[in-house]
């Protein structure tokens, strides 16, 4: 069975259309068929489709028939870029801003507790 198909059927299970997945994913409304006329997936987005089916590239690939990927343990990064990669463009975007605005507001509290200490008087002994 070609991928594109497993892509199909898998995204049937859910119940979830192929231009949703895509959209979700920040990709082209076209891309599978685009595959389907020959074009290769990068690995990157076949992993990143993996993982938004909640299957493995192999069985993507049609190398198992077991749609289950192997579990492993994500470190905190790993399990925040996943949760942003799922988002919308647009909740994307926010997400991004909002990072900002909690970098600058601990940049901002941490120059006023050191402007504080230079500040302040050193006790004499």
């Amino acid at each position: 069975m070609q991928f594109t198909q497993i892509i199909e059927n898998e995204l049937k299970k859910h119940g979830i259309t192929a231009k949703k997945m895509l959209l979700d994913l920040g990709y082209s409304d076209n891309l599978i068929s685009q595959w389907k006329k020959g074009s290769e997936p990068s690995a990157f987005k076949l992993k990143r489709i993996a993982e938004y089916l909640d299957v493995s590239t192999d069985y993507l690939l049609g190398n198992t028939e077991n749609p289950t990927p192997p579990k492993k343990e994500f470190s905190e990064t790993d399990r925040l870029n996943y949760d942003i990669s799922t988002l919308s463009p647009e909740d994307r975007k926010k997400a991004e801003e909002y990072v900002q605005l909690l970098k600058t507001r601990e940049d901002f509290e941490r120059e006023s507790t050191e402007k504080r200490a230079r500040q302040s008087p050193k006790l004499q002994t």
